[in-house]
């Protein structure tokens, strides 16, 4: 198991936030945090990470127990930026990808039109 999270709590001075949060993430897995805006996204990645102590539970990172190792996981556990794309980019990379999809589909003889050339095709 690379990551095994058991009954974590933090918070922010007396304001708790997580209250008993548990999970594992085994060798080649991947996982999604989702979740309304405030409600313990970043601040579960801010403990697993080591930016923020965790008041109780269990972090283990490849067996070993990290809970009180703060200093050691920035480097063991890392977050991915993210970068929100405005209107204009994502219109942009829509038309890009819709004229990608059209280039194929005319040069690929195994897509027949529907004959109303409104660039819905199906497989033959």
């Amino acid at each position: 198991m690379m990551l095994n999270v058991q009954g974590l709590c933090t918070g922010y001075g007396r304001i708790p936030i997580l209250n008993g949060v548990s999970f594992a993430v085994q060798v080649g897995e991947f996982i999604g945090i989702l979740g309304h805006n405030g409600m313990g996204k970043t601040t579960l990645l801010k403990a697993l990470m080591g930016f923020l102590p965790a008041t109780g539970g269990l972090v283990r990172l490849d067996g070993n127990d990290v809970t009180a190792a703060e200093h050691q996981r920035p480097g063991a556990i890392k977050r991915v930026e993210q970068r929100r794309l405005g209107q204009s980019e994502c219109t942009k990379q829509g038309q890009t990808d819709q004229q990608e999809n059209e280039n194929h589909e005319r040069s690929d003889p195994g897509v027949a039109r529907n004959g109303n050339d409104d660039g819905a095709g199906r497989r033959e």
